[in-house]
């Protein structure tokens, strides 16, 4: 019985080894992609960077710094933040437009050409009294074209003492959230409060 089975054994690996091969290295794609689907850890608060060149160690460092005040809203356990490197205009337009992010670290003659365009969130809301020279920094200030109404849509990092010791390689960075909109899915919100938290801390750091 045992003869039968090896000798079967051999011819179908003679007549089909090539598909027995092809079938174990489609099997074995398929297992890992299964489990990087379900091992993979969502960020809880998306922060996208508009040409901007980090390296590897001033990621790690924004992305630690930015856990500080971020919140588990996926609730699996992990504060998890995903910074996205944009270096296309048309990215920038498609994350703005589609709210891929709740957050923007952009250059200042991109924030100043689209702040009054009412792409970015206001934050006046965020600024209480001890905010007082962001408040009063016209840099950050723009009008809104839609309403006529003045808001404070970003935040210069060159005012923050934690990066001003980073030494990144852009002076005049902005960091901006992106509006909330109504149409968004309530489990959603959480990453735009994690956004809120975040700038919050950066602004109380700018003090």
């Amino acid at each position: 019985m045992l003869k039968r089975f090896i000798k079967w054994c051999d011819n179908m690996w003679y007549y089909y080894k090539y598909f027995i091969i092809a079938y174990i290295i489609l099997g074995s794609t398929a297992i890992a992609i299964v489990y990087q689907f379900i091992e993979r850890v969502i960020p809880d608060l998306r922060v996208g960077t508009y040409q901007v060149d980090l390296t590897i160690q001033e990621r790690s460092f924004l992305m630690d710094y930015f856990t500080k005040a971020a919140i588990d809203v996926n609730n699996d356990g992990i504060v998890q933040v995903g910074l996205t490197p944009m270096s296309d205009y048309m990215q920038l337009r498609i994350s703005i437009a589609n709210q891929a992010n709740s957050m923007l670290i952009l250059k200042q003659d991109v924030f100043t050409e689209h702040a009054p365009l009412g792409a970015f969130a206001s934050l006046d809301h965020i600024i209480n009294k001890d905010h007082s020279s962001i408040k009063s920094n016209p840099e950050v200030i723009a009008t809104n074209r839609k309403t006529g109404k003045k808001h404070v849509y970003g935040v210069p990092l060159s005012d923050n003492k934690i990066f001003r010791n980073m030494d990144l390689p852009e002076s005049n960075l902005y960091i901006v959230m992106l509006r909330r909109d109504i149409k968004i899915a309530s489990e959603n919100q959480g990453y735009f409060d994690n956004a809120e938290k975040v700038i919050k801390m950066i602004m109380d750091d700018s003090i």
